[in-house]
Protein backbone atom coordinates (compact mmCIF):
# COMPACT_ATOMS: atom_id res chain seq x y z
CA UNK A 1 0.00 0.00 0.00
CA UNK A 2 1.43 3.09 -0.99
CA UNK A 3 2.11 5.87 1.89
CA UNK A 4 0.00 8.46 0.10
CA UNK A 5 -3.42 8.89 -0.52
CA UNK A 6 -3.31 10.47 -3.48
CA UNK A 7 -1.80 8.03 -4.94
CA UNK A 8 -3.99 5.12 -4.11
CA UNK A 9 -6.94 7.18 -5.11
CA UNK A 10 -5.62 8.15 -8.37
CA UNK A 11 -4.52 3.83 -8.71
CA UNK A 12 -8.44 2.72 -7.87
CA UNK A 13 -10.20 5.31 -9.82
CA UNK A 14 -7.71 4.11 -13.25
CA UNK A 15 -8.69 0.53 -12.26
CA UNK A 16 -12.31 2.10 -12.61
CA UNK A 17 -11.96 3.65 -15.62
CA UNK A 18 -10.12 0.31 -16.85
CA UNK A 19 -13.20 -1.61 -16.00
CA UNK A 20 -15.37 0.24 -18.42
CA UNK A 21 -12.70 0.21 -20.97
CA UNK A 22 -12.00 -3.27 -21.22
CA UNK A 23 -14.44 -4.59 -18.99
CA UNK A 24 -13.34 -8.38 -20.94
CA UNK A 25 -9.86 -8.03 -18.90
CA UNK A 26 -10.57 -5.92 -15.60
CA UNK A 27 -13.73 -6.76 -14.70
CA UNK A 28 -13.20 -10.01 -13.04
CA UNK A 29 -12.57 -10.85 -9.42
CA UNK A 30 -8.71 -10.44 -10.11
CA UNK A 31 -8.93 -6.92 -10.09
CA UNK A 32 -12.59 -5.98 -8.50
CA UNK A 33 -11.06 -7.33 -5.34
CA UNK A 34 -9.32 -4.03 -5.22
CA UNK A 35 -12.27 -2.40 -4.86
CA UNK A 36 -13.46 -4.43 -1.82
CA UNK A 37 -10.32 -4.01 0.08
CA UNK A 38 -9.84 0.15 -0.44
CA UNK A 39 -13.61 0.70 0.68
CA UNK A 40 -11.87 0.10 4.25
CA UNK A 41 -9.10 2.63 3.42
CA UNK A 42 -8.41 5.39 6.33
CA UNK A 43 -8.72 7.78 3.81
CA UNK A 44 -12.10 8.88 2.37
CA UNK A 45 -10.88 10.17 -0.76
CA UNK A 46 -9.38 6.85 -1.25
CA UNK A 47 -12.81 4.85 -0.37
CA UNK A 48 -14.30 7.48 -2.43
CA UNK A 49 -12.78 6.19 -5.67
CA UNK A 50 -13.53 2.65 -5.03
CA UNK A 51 -17.09 3.22 -4.50
CA UNK A 52 -17.01 5.03 -8.05
CA UNK A 53 -15.31 2.09 -9.33
CA UNK A 54 -17.40 -0.52 -8.19
CA UNK A 55 -20.30 2.27 -9.45
CA UNK A 56 -18.95 2.96 -12.81
CA UNK A 57 -20.55 -0.29 -14.86
CA UNK A 58 -23.49 0.66 -13.24
CA UNK A 59 -23.78 4.06 -14.43
CA UNK A 60 -22.30 3.11 -18.05
CA UNK A 61 -25.09 0.91 -18.75
CA UNK A 62 -27.47 3.20 -17.81
CA UNK A 63 -26.04 5.79 -19.76
CA UNK A 64 -26.22 3.75 -22.67
CA UNK A 65 -29.95 2.51 -22.22
CA UNK A 66 -30.39 6.60 -21.53
CA UNK A 67 -28.85 8.10 -24.91
CA UNK A 68 -30.04 5.01 -26.66
CA UNK A 69 -25.99 4.75 -27.60
CA UNK A 70 -25.31 1.32 -29.94
CA UNK A 71 -22.42 0.54 -27.93
CA UNK A 72 -22.47 -2.33 -25.63
CA UNK A 73 -23.72 -3.22 -22.42
CA UNK A 74 -21.31 -4.55 -19.73
CA UNK A 75 -22.19 -7.66 -17.95
CA UNK A 76 -22.99 -6.64 -14.57
CA UNK A 77 -23.30 -10.14 -13.10
CA UNK A 78 -19.18 -10.64 -13.57
CA UNK A 79 -19.33 -8.47 -10.20
CA UNK A 80 -21.53 -10.97 -8.42
CA UNK A 81 -19.28 -12.70 -6.47
CA UNK A 82 -16.97 -9.49 -5.63
CA UNK A 83 -20.63 -7.99 -4.59
CA UNK A 84 -21.07 -10.81 -2.19
CA UNK A 85 -18.17 -10.75 -0.72
CA UNK A 86 -18.22 -7.16 0.41
CA UNK A 87 -22.31 -6.39 0.19
CA UNK A 88 -21.87 -5.55 4.30
CA UNK A 89 -18.24 -3.54 3.93
CA UNK A 90 -20.66 -1.78 1.10
CA UNK A 91 -23.46 -1.81 3.37
CA UNK A 92 -21.42 0.00 6.44
CA UNK A 93 -20.13 2.85 3.66
CA UNK A 94 -23.86 3.82 4.19
CA UNK A 95 -23.26 5.57 7.66
CA UNK A 96 -19.52 6.56 6.77
CA UNK A 97 -18.43 9.06 8.94
CA UNK A 98 -17.58 11.12 5.80
CA UNK A 99 -20.80 12.02 3.96
CA UNK A 100 -19.56 11.97 0.58
CA UNK A 101 -18.82 8.58 0.94
CA UNK A 102 -22.78 7.92 2.17
CA UNK A 103 -24.01 9.38 -0.67
CA UNK A 104 -21.89 7.41 -3.40
CA UNK A 105 -22.28 4.27 -1.28
CA UNK A 106 -26.23 5.04 -1.46
CA UNK A 107 -25.81 5.42 -5.09
CA UNK A 108 -24.22 2.09 -5.43
CA UNK A 109 -26.63 0.08 -3.03
CA UNK A 110 -29.69 1.26 -5.18
CA UNK A 111 -27.90 0.18 -8.35
CA UNK A 112 -27.15 -3.01 -7.02
CA UNK A 113 -30.86 -3.08 -5.78
CA UNK A 114 -32.05 -2.40 -9.32
CA UNK A 115 -29.70 -4.66 -11.23
CA UNK A 116 -31.22 -7.20 -8.61
CA UNK A 117 -28.19 -8.20 -6.90
CA UNK A 118 -29.92 -8.36 -3.53
CA UNK A 119 -32.88 -9.73 -4.60
CA UNK A 120 -31.36 -12.78 -2.09
CA UNK A 121 -30.84 -10.79 0.79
Amino acid sequence: RDSNAHIRAMCIKWLGESTIQRPDIFLCDKYLKYFGWLMSDKSPLVRIESLNGLLSPFKYNEFQVNTDQNNFEIDVSLMEHVVNKFLSRMSDCIIDTNSEVQGVAMKLMLALLKEGFMDEV
